[in-house]
Order: C-alpha cells, then sequence, then structure tokens
C-alpha cells in the first residue's frame, strides 16, 4: 500500500501457489494493482492456476504513514512482516514497501541480491538507541548469493543502510546508481569479489552520499569505486583490498572528507 489519498497504490505480489495467478477485485479490476481514492476496505480474490484460491481484505485507513516490516531468518514471507510474525527474505519486503519505509534486520545471516527498486528505503539491524555496537553490525549480515548480482543495490530515493555487514558477493558489494541520495553508516562490507562499493552517477548535483563509519576492507577490487558522485566520508576505512583504497574519477565535487582511513 505506497501513496496518499487522492491516489494509493495497492499492490499484490502473489507467491506459493502455481503460476499464472488471476485477480479479481470487488466492484471490477483484475491486475496486480488497483488505485483507490478514498479510506476504507478492499477485497480481491486471487486464483492459482491449480485453481487453489484466497480471498483477502485489505483496510486502508483514512490516514497513511511510514510502515516497519521486520524481517528474520526464522520468519516467513507468508507472515504479516510484524516484528512477532517477521518476513523471511529482505526482498519480499521491500517489494512490499513504499517510499519512506523501514525494514529491521534480526540478527542472522540474510540472503542478499537485494535490490530496492528504485524506493527510498531504510534497511537497518534490529538495534536499541541511535548508534549500533559492535555486535549488532556483526552479527548482522547480508550475505552474497552466487548469481552474479551485487549484495544490495540503491537506485534512487532517500536511501539508508544502517548498522550490519555486508559480505561475500559474487560482485560488488553495495552498488549505488541513478542519482541515489544515500546515507551508508556503521557499515561492514568485505569479502567480494569485485567492490565494497560502488557506484556510478549514484549522487551528483542536489544529492550526495553520506558515508558515516563505513569500513570496506579484503575486496578483490576496490574498497569503494565510484564515479561522477558526489561524496562525503566521516570516520570510515577504506583499507586492505586488492586494488585502490578509494577512487572517484571526474565528480563534479571534490570527496569531502573527516577522519577516514585510505590505503
Amino acid at each position: 500500500m505506497c501513496g496518499n489519498f487522492p491516489s494509493v497504490t495497492l499492490s499484490l505480489t502473489p507467491g506459493g501457489g502455481t503460476a499464472p495467478y488471476t485477480v479479481a477485485w470487488d466492484g471490477g479490476g483484475t491486475a496486480l494493482q488497483k488505485t483507490v481514492t478514498a479510506a476504507g476496505t478492499y477485497t480481491v480474490t486471487l486464483t492459482d492456476a491449480a485453481g487453489c484460491t484466497l480471498r483477502k481484505e485489505i483496510v486502508v485507513p483514512a490516514t497513511l504513514g511510514a510502515k516497519t516490516f521486520y524481517v528474520a531468518t526464522t520468519g516467513s514471507d507468508a507472515g504479516a512482516g510484524t516484528q512477532a510474525q517477521p518476513f523471511r527474505s529482505i526482498q519480499y519486503a521491500v517489494d512490499n514497501a513504499c517510499d519512506g519505509d523501514v525494514i529491521i534486520l534480526a540478527r542472522g545471516v540474510h540472503a542478499g541480491s537485494v535490490d530496492f527498486k528504485g524506493k527510498g528505503l531504510t534497511l537497518r539491524s534490529d538495534y536499541s538507541g541511535t548508534v549500533p555496537t559492535a555486535a549488532d553490525i556483526a552479527e548482522t549480515i547480508v550475505e552474497g548469493q552466487q548469481d552474479g548480482l551485487p549484495v544490495l543495490t540503491l537506485n534512487g530515493g532517500q536511501s539508508v543502510v544502517k548498522g550490519l555487514t555486508v559480505r561475500n558477493g559474487t560482485t560488488d558489494g553495495i552498488y549505488l546508481l541513478n542519482r541515489v541520495d544515500a546515507r551508508l553508516s556503521d557499515v561492514l562490507t568485505t569479502g567480494h569479489a569485485g567492490n565494497g562499493i560502488s557506484g556510478y552517477y549514484a549522487a551528483t548535483g542536489d544529492r550526495y552520499l553520506r558515508f558515516e563509519r563505513v569500513r570496506s576492507t579484503t575486496n578483490r577490487g576496490s574498497g569503494c569505486s565510484v564515479f561522477q558522485t558526489d561524496v562525503v566520508a566521516v570516520g570510515c576505512e577504506f583499507s586492505g583490498n586488492g586494488y585502490a583504497g578509494y577512487s572517484n574519477p571526474q565528480s563534479s565535487n571534490p570527496t569531502r572528507m573527516y577522519d577516514t582511513v585510505i590505503s
């Protein structure tokens, strides 16, 4: 459920049955998305190729705001995404999220190859207070998959990644593009076949990347390699990588670094 009145979009993400699926909204409509203009209860029936049906009521409140989804390795994507019934996969949470929503990861090793799909989201560990602890970072892990994709792809909107480890990607760890206005803080990115952080025209003009207490090390490529991207780095470390610690050719503004180690 995304948007604000007078235009709110309800989106369905089928799964668990036999494709293809057919959709029937009460009152008309056969698409996976439906635009509504008022608060109320909207009912839809989903039928898979085997004839199994699911009927669901979606309650649209009069006031909409940012939502928080929870993900745990012991969860289920058939759950509600709450703290009591967390989703299992980060990507499923992203698919069901809207700009401004927050996704909180329980400690454990989570599957990567996550694409933010142009949404401005916050992805963080389940820490208390304002700053994650070393244990929060070390024990909340997003792991690369054997599919040739970055572990995390941030590609538009105002996105935050905070308080976790991104590791063992078959290409890059964190990939930033499409003028994303991103903040990475209290993040370790390590063990990737490519760069720990990569960006291509990721942030220019009125947008920039802000790195706070980011450590990128033991990657086969560079610790951070971005192109024509405006960056501010505070308290970071880009060292012990196979290639350069940090590179940013042809940025319109010089990289601003404070208390940051590059080697």
